[in-house]
């Protein structure tokens, strides 16, 4: 009985904590922030971006980076041979799996 009554006090202290721990208080006020009235497209930062243009890993002055991107530029394949290579490995592996059946 002695047991009961302290469990009960206990989770009657833990719900109050919890709820005044929710709550802001009485003198809360929201900060005011200054926001644009409306979003404007020459002002979401893509000018600094189009400054840099296609060689955007310049920006780190690495020159290992710079040679890894000149060997990918050198050897990149079309868009649309990459896509037939999928296709192709995804034909194969059709294949392969038939065999189990």
């Amino acid at each position: 009985m002695l047991k009961r009554q302290l469990n009960r006090t206990l989770m009657l202290l833990a719900a109050g904590a919890a709820l005044t721990a929710c709550s802001a208080g009485p003198d809360y006020r929201r900060p005011e922030i200054d926001l644009p009235g409306q979003w404007s497209p020459k002002d979401d930062g893509s000018q600094s971006t189009s400054t840099t243009g296609e060689r955007w890993w310049s920006l780190y002055a690495d020159p290992v980076l710079d040679r890894l991107e000149e060997e990918a530029l050198a050897h990149n394949a079309d868009m649309q041979v990459a896509l037939a290579r999928v296709f192709e490995v995804r034909a194969l592996l059709d294949v392969a799996g038939a065999a189990q059946y």
